[in-house]
């Protein structure tokens, strides 16, 4: 004998396992209806009423766009600062992604080191058999689990065990581990810091 679930609302009893005498959509907006506020309803009504003057599949515009408390303008300029903004995250990837195919186009693996590498704090970094690099970077962004740092090559994962009471703003220098290019790797971020060689507090606290 199987258990029934039931809930009730409106003073109904509703059987939550019996699919074939009600809709569980219904039966969840029935619930939504119930726990929602007076205002929720109100708007609720607004926008049923609202519709009935809806003839098409398309809502019919008669003024322009406006964003927040604009001037007539600036919906148009709103709209040019979001997509400025998305064009400066693509281009960063674009450039972090440019730099990586750079330093292993001119270090082909063949002519690499087998795990034996150096390179300073200026200059291109030399990248060894394992896809290994030792990087400057800078702490963007402090989590409860792991850092994310910004280097000339791109984002860099910190794990945990690294943190160490780095705070955002200081500098690392980071022996770290290519993980593949945005559509081959497995892992958000195209490094992973295996260990830090060297930091810097961030300047304010210098």
């Amino acid at each position: 004998m199987c258990k029934v679930a039931s809930t009730m609302f409106s003073g109904i009893v509703v059987n939550l396992e019996d699919q074939d005498e009600m809709n569980m959509d219904e039966v969840c907006q029935a619930i939504d209806f119930e726990q929602s506020t007076p205002e929720e309803k109100q708007s609720l009504l607004a926008l049923a009423e609202h519709m009935k003057t809806v003839t098409g599949e398309w809502e019919p515009l008669t003024n322009d766009l406006l964003f927040g408390d604009h001037d007539q303008d600036g919906d148009r300029w709103f709209t040019q600062y979001l997509d400025a903004g998305e064009m400066d995250r693509d281009m960063d990837a674009w450039e972090d992604e440019f730099a990586c195919h750079m330093i292993f186009a001119q270090q082909p693996w063949w002519s690499r080191n087998g795990a034996r590498f150096c390179s300073s704090w200026g200059g291109d970094p030399l990248v060894n058999k394992k896809t290994q690099a030792n990087l400057c970077a800078e702490v963007i962004m402090v989590g409860d689990t792991y850092m994310t740092c910004e280097s000339d090559y791109g984002k860099i994962f910190l794990p945990k065990h690294l943190m160490d009471g780095h705070k955002k703003g200081d500098l690392l220098h980071l022996r770290s581990q290519f993980k593949g290019f945005e559509s081959a790797r497995q892992t958000s971020l195209p490094w992973r810091a295996l260990s830090i060689l060297g930091s810097s507090p961030a300047a304010s606290e210098s």
